[in-house]
């Protein structure tokens, strides 16, 4: 057999094993974990073609959640298809803002609210879509953020010594202005 022929053998039989890696038939799921997605999980909209579910880095509960899916379509595409989508259900857009390769929108309908994510994922070029849907808080509400430990946690509150703030508000000007600033 020639060297030429030879190498062409060896190639392909190295490359077909590679590529057929990309999809696992038995699973249903691509070598990075992605199931096939036709419709969104969390809104049930239609979703472009070649976008693929990733439940590892999704956290879906009932109707409400995160979802991440991730596909070939371009950014551009993703974000007309979702949009599109979602007005057709009713969904109102409350807010939509895009800057370079990403697009936020936040949609609303009843007492639910949807933002969606749409960017481009670096090195391979594929397209991430992250979806969240939650209910609206009622008027009032106050949402806890979690505190890092003070320092001397071991110390009761009363004996802690009290820290100042990481930054001052100080007037810009003197005068009629009501504008603060701060120290960054």
């Amino acid at each position: 057999m020639s060297r030429p022929a030879l190498s062409l053998l060896l190639a392909s039989t190295l490359l077909l094993p590679a590529g057929c890696a990309f999809f696992d038939p038995l699973t249903g799921r691509s070598a990075a974990g992605g199931a096939p997605a036709v419709q969104s999980v969390l809104l049930g909209i239609p979703l472009p073609a070649g976008m693929e579910y990733y439940p590892s880095h999704s956290a879906v509960s009932g109707d409400e959640g995160v979802e991440v899916l991730r596909g070939s379509a371009a950014p551009a595409t993703c974000a007309m298809a979702v949009a599109q989508a979602m007005l057709d259900q009713g969904w109102h857009v409350r807010l939509s803002k895009t800057m370079g390769s990403r697009a936020w929108y936040l949609f609303e309908r009843d007492a639910s609210f949807a933002v969606v994510h749409v960017r481009i994922q670096t090195p391979p070029g594929m397209t991430l879509v992250e979806i969240a849907k939650g209910r609206a808080l009622p008027d009032g509400a106050t949402f806890a953020m979690p505190r890092p430990p003070a320092q001397g946690a071991g110390q009761p509150a009363a004996s802690r010594p009290q820290t100042e703030p990481a930054y001052s508000s100080q007037p810009l000007n003197e005068g009629a202005s009501q504008i603060q600033g701060r120290d960054i």
